[in-house]
């Protein structure tokens, strides 16, 4: 089952908090369709997210970390979960890792992730064909997010060289987006 807004028909008649949504996943194993990519894998994808008080370190390549993550770039507005595409949080993982190795622990600060159209099109700026926006089958491909402790720049070249496909620097509110579509890079205010 895919967690869909609250006004999707036979689904749930309200929004779920962040207390029912875990209660809810705990309790029934098979409530995320996981994508079939992490019963292959043997490697750990460790994240560090936060999105406003919920800050969580995990690992992305099982089950109830990918289930974090769903929580985590959930669209906030329409209370909807979508499926990030594991190519995501797999880069995401890659570039903490190169920091941890580094010697700088940065939570990445989520600011979004997950975007149905009526959210995606409140945002000024937003593109109508964003990497935002679920695919058919609830797949997501972008987040935004900061870095704590670094820059938009050093945040953004970090982003590209481990290999994610779409790159913007908004430098004046000081957050990257990154995405795992085609090649691309801009700067937004």
């Amino acid at each position: 089952m895919i967690f869909y807004p609250a006004r999707k028909a036979g689904f749930f008649t309200s929004v779920l908090g962040r207390r029912d949504f875990l209660r809810l996943v705990a309790g029934a194993a098979t409530a995320v369709a996981v994508p079939p990519v992490f019963a292959q894998t043997q490697q750990a994808w460790p994240l560090w997210l936060r999105r406003g008080k919920d800050e969580h370190r995990f690992d992305a390549a099982q089950q109830d970390g990918y289930k974090a993550a769903m929580w985590l770039l959930r669209d906030v507005r329409a209370g909807a979960y979508g499926l990030p595409h594991p190519r995501l949080l797999y880069l995401a993982s890659w570039a903490q890792s190169w920091l941890a190795a580094h010697s700088i622990h940065a939570v990445f600060d989520v600011t979004s992730g997950l975007r149905l159209p009526a959210t995606n099109a409140a945002i000024e700026g937003a593109a109508q064909a964003s990497l935002h926006l679920p695919t058919p089958d609830w797949y997501f491909f972008a987040f935004d997010f900061r870095a704590r402790g670094l820059d938009a720049e050093y945040t953004a070249m970090l982003m590209r060289a481990v290999g994610m496909g779409g790159v913007g620097i908004y430098w004046k509110r000081d957050f990257v987006h990154a995405d795992v579509g085609r090649r691309r890079d801009w700067r937004g205010s």
